[in-house]
């Protein structure tokens, strides 16, 4: 591809870049030629040089002009006035008019000098245009400047001219045909429609025929081609404007905050959050998903807050089966409480404590005395403290199960033993048998009790008595009659 300060020759096969005039370089890189660094400028002592892309100016200073390439102090003192193509010049002796260069005449009329006619472009590549006050000595159609030199097209391109057509144009390329050539237009350029050698400039940006150029910029149109005007956001390539991403490369580190990620668009950007971070005014800060009860931890889990996240380590005393966390049983692992301890699990935990009936005492389990200490026993019932509990047995003679006791009726019981002379008389927690009257225990026998050897069983001194089985009777003697007392039975003897 030409520089943009370079001609484009094309030709079959090929093409040639020509760095224009004022420029310098191999025609795909074209630097401009500072004249006034280089000295290489004509400029008067009381003005300054001011270099301008392929040409520089002359500048007059100190409200001096330009006259006669030298810069002079304006007088107004010529009259009459001066021609506006002349100028009022100081002399020895007065003020006179004298014309600028390039025109001729008293400096009161003055004409411009048409150069051309006194052959000043000798060379036959050339031609002379003339212009008010100057004139250009330009290559002639079918020669193009390189350098100082006009060089021929064709001869350029290394095709064959006919020397019989000599009158070729800019922006076309001579192509040598049988007994003739041809001048094809350059690219970007047509034949205006009335000679096949004049080509005129394709304005792409108005023709329809190229569709819509330049989207997202301004087309403007250049000698011979285009160039896209890019809207902020996209670069042009020349042709056509293109996105800049602004997020490629390590820009993106710099463009976005921290904790954000940048998103290209056309023509533009932008920074998102990452997950698990939220906009705070101008910077991503972190989500405290424990805090902000978004988290979605299962139970037994402790939420713990990360960068950007979070995580569901299982509580102490837990581990993670599957998605859940269930409780680690420590009392099926290795040995940790003491010997005489029992170890109970609890959920995330264990503890270790005296089994039931004992107690802690200076770093031991001793047993529990519950007789000694208010148990729960009957009245009537005995208390046996046992290793780690007690027992309650109702006492001889009670029945129940120690908490309960009440009274055993020996008597109504069938297995009693009671003499036959006797009575079975129940008592609290036993029972007794007592002999019927006229019977003595001997024993567990009741025998019968001889009244007449005691006191004659308390018979009148006049009666006899007479001893029978659990009783005796008294038997009045002779000439004596018993006498009884109400009608009951002898009292006596009369």
């Amino acid at each position: 591809m030409c520089h943009l300060h370079a001609k484009c020759y094309n030709y079959p096969g090929d093409f040639l870049c020509i760095c224009h005039q004022g420029f310098t370089g191999d025609g795909s890189t074209c630097t401009d030629v500072d004249e006034c660094v280089l000295s290489n400028n004509t400029c008067p002592d009381i003005s300054v040089c001011i270099n301008s892309p392929g040409a520089y100016v002359c500048s007059c200073l100190n409200g001096t002009v330009a006259y006669n390439n030298t810069c002079v102090l304006p007088s107004r003192e010529c009259d009459p006035a001066c021609h506006p193509h002349g100028l009022c010049h100081p002399s020895p002796s007065e003020y006179q008019c004298v014309c600028d260069v390039g025109f001729k005449g008293d400096g009161l009329t003055c004409s411009d000098i048409d150069e051309c006619e006194e052959n000043v472009c000798p060379k036959k590549e050339t031609q002379c245009v003339n212009n008010p006050g100057s004139f250009d000595c330009i290559c002639k159609v079918g020669y193009s400047l390189k350098g100082t030199e006009c060089i021929g097209i064709c001869n350029t391109h290394a095709f064959i001219k006919n020397k019989n057509k000599k009158h070729l144009y800019l922006h076309n390329v001579c192509v040598n045909t049988e007994g003739s050539f041809l001048c094809l237009c350059d690219h970007g350029f047509s034949s205006n429609g009335t000679s096949s050698t004049q080509c005129e400039d394709i304005d792409e940006c108005s023709n329809p025929e190229f569709g819509t150029l330049c989207t997202y910029g301004t087309c403007i149109n250049t000698i011979g081609s285009f160039y896209c005007a890019c809207d902020m956001g996209f670069w042009s390539n020349g042709t056509r404007c293109l996105d800049i991403d602004e997020c490629s490369g390590s820009k993106n580190e710099s463009i976005c905050q921290p904790h954000s990620t940048c998103i290209n668009f056309p023509g533009s950007y932008k920074c998102n959050c990452n997950l698990g971070y939220f906009l705070n005014r101008t910077e991503c800060q972190d989500i405290d998903e424990c805090l902000a009860d978004v988290r979605s931890c299962t139970v037994n889990a402790v939420c713990v807050n990360t960068a950007g996240y979070f995580q569901c380590p299982c509580a102490s005393g837990f581990e993670a089966q599957g998605p859940k966390c269930t409780d680690i049983n420590e009392c099926l692992l290795s040995r940790i409480c003491r010997p005489d301890q029992e170890c109970i699990n609890k959920p995330g935990s264990f503890q270790c404590s005296c089994p039931p009936g004992h107690h802690e005492e200076n770093g031991t389990c001793i047993d529990n005395n519950e007789c000694a200490n208010n148990s729960t026993c009957h009245p009537l019932a005995r208390c046996w403290n046992t290793v780690g509990s007690f027992t309650c047995q109702c006492r001889l003679g009670y029945t129940g199960n120690g908490t309960y006791c009440k009274d055993i009726d020996e008597c109504s019981q069938s297995s009693l033993r009671c003499h036959k002379s006797s009575q079975c008389i129940n008592t609290p927690g036993s029972y007794v048998c007592v002999c019927a009257p006229g019977f003595i225990a001997l024993g567990s026998l009741c025998v019968d009790l001889d009244e007449c050897q005691s006191n004659r069983g308390g018979c009148h001194p006049a009666a006899t008595c007479y001893n029978s089985v659990g009783g005796f009777q008294c038997q009045c003697g002779n000439r004596w009659n018993a006498s009884t007392r109400n009608g009951h039975g002898m009292d006596g003897c009369i």
